[in-house]
């Protein structure tokens, strides 16, 4: 059997899955806890390097959904290559490219052990093989967080929780806008980190890569498609600066020039007759 249903209560199966690997382990899922990635890392062999795909941003620090400190740890005790990808929902787990476990559970004692979930292991190294090559895809939208930025997001979350805990304390208003306004200072600085060191139109280049790899698109499905692929640049409500780079209301402008560059570099090709853009070949 290729695949072997996971019902919830699922940590023995997670268990086994992990002392498989023997080079590399990739975890992705938006929610973790410190102590599920402490379990995780002291169940790995010493010697598999480890990869994690997911969604920093201020509003699963505020509910405590994520904790930064658990992606520090990795960082430090397992030298894990941490990968931020805004709007991240899948929860995959694969060993060595030859087993997988894809899961409605994050890695939380909550997704592990007591909530109703659903999953199934994958043995099929041809079909785990697409996961991977599927996740590299979403990989590509994101960007690698060092330890250095990652402590520094830990602080910055731990000062946003506590301003949280005092606004719902005292129910100021006052306190309640002083709140949003460092929201917003911070989850954009978790935003900025997703795009990392590439140019606006680097990154957008990136979104159209993907978009385009399940087939060709005309321009207003392609614009649709990016956008749903990275909506925290594509805001048309606010100008959003990162690197001295423009997003937010510029992108559709940002976006008409990576598909021109690709075009020009022979990365993506336009068909008039059909008035669709797709991919070489």
């Amino acid at each position: 059997m290729t695949t072997t249903p996971i019902p919830r209560g699922w940590r023995n199966d997670l268990a086994s899955l992990v002392n498989s690997a023997r080079s590399e382990f990739l975890l992705t899922a938006p929610y973790l806890k410190e102590s599920e990635t402490r379990w995780l890392a002291d169940r790995l062999a010493p010697n598999v390097s480890v990869s994690v795909l997911t969604d920093i941003r201020g509003k699963s620090v505020v509910d405590g959904s994520l904790d930064i400190a658990g992606l520090r740890h990795l960082v430090e005790d397992r030298a894990a290559r941490v990968i931020t990808l805004r709007g991240l929902h899948a929860k995959v787990m694969v060993s060595d490219g030859s087993a997988a476990i894809v899961t409605s559970g994050n890695l939380t004692s909550a997704g592990i052990d007591c909530n109703f979930e659903y999953g199934l292991r994958v043995d099929d190294p041809a079909l785990v093989g697409t996961i991977r090559a599927d996740l590299a895809r979403y990989e590509s939208l994101g960007h690698p967080v060092d330890l250095t930025t990652l402590k520094t997001f830990e602080a910055q979350a731990d000062a946003l929780v506590a301003d949280a805990k005092r606004v719902e304390d005292s129910q100021s208003k006052e306190l309640d806008r002083a709140f949003r306004r460092h929201f917003r200072r911070t989850d954009d600085a978790f935003i900025a980190a997703q795009v990392g060191n590439r140019s606006a139109t680097g990154m957008f280049r990136a979104a159209l890569q993907v978009a385009l790899a399940a087939g060709p698109l005309t321009t207003t499905e392609l614009g649709d498609v990016v956008r749903g692929l990275i909506p925290d640049l594509c805001d048309d409500n606010r100008d959003l600066v990162i690197n001295g780079q423009h997003f937010g209301k510029q992108w559709k402008h940002t976006l008409r020039n990576a598909q021109q560059a690709m075009k020009r570099a022979g990365e993506v090709t336009y068909d008039s007759a059909i008035r669709r853009w797709s991919l070489p070949g």
